[in-house]
């Protein structure tokens, strides 16, 4: 089946909550095949477990990241490609007065380079990217 959507940090982090969205979890379920992450989504995810001190809470979200999330969904890298993608993306929102987060346009930049739709559940870090470049796409479930 053809990977269609890219899961932003956030979408993954969604499923690692005591109670997500039914919504959300109704239309990853639908779709949970048809979905990748990025290696810097991986990144965002790993910073932010090494953050947490020894407990249940990490070795909880430890086990979960890859045991589920490592094992669900394919790593895109961020590539040669990418980073072309990811210069030219950086330096057009600067030039619109609109930079936004280096680790957003990076994701989005995995986005545009593979061809797939964004999942997020913060649409308006990428509301800018989506005005200084027509490929990129992006849904909130």
């Amino acid at each position: 089946m053809k990977k269609l959507y890219l899961l932003d940090t956030n979408a993954v982090s969604e499923i690692m909550k005591p109670a997500p969205g039914k919504a959300f979890v109704d239309k990853l379920s639908a779709n949970e095949e048809r979905c990748v992450i990025s290696s810097p989504t991986w990144n965002e995810l790993m910073f932010g477990l090494n953050l947490l001190p020894p407990g249940k809470k990490k070795s909880f979200l430890s086990a979960f990241l890859f045991d589920e999330v490592q094992r669900k969904f394919e790593i895109i890298p961020y590539n040669d490609h990418a980073a072309l993608i990811h210069a030219d993306l950086r330096m057009r929102l600067k030039e619109a007065g609109t930079p936004i987060e280096y680790e957003d346009t990076e994701i989005a930049s995995v986005a545009i380079a593979n061809q797939l739709i964004l999942v997020t559940n913060n649409a308006r870090h990428f509301e800018a990217i989506s005005r200084v470049d027509s490929v990129f796409r992006y849904e909130s479930w």
